[in-house]
């Protein structure tokens, strides 16, 4: 249970870095236009 509590935040981290990367790897593809 306190793996847990500890393990959360950290995924939840690591989930947001992810997605960032993501939105930054999209943004730099050609074939994909930047909106906003």
């Amino acid at each position: 249970m306190v793996n847990w509590k500890i393990n959360n935040p950290y995924r939840v981290y690591l989930i947001k870095l992810n997605c960032t990367e993501i939105w930054r790897l999209l943004s730099q593809s050609p074939h994909v236009e930047k909106s906003s």
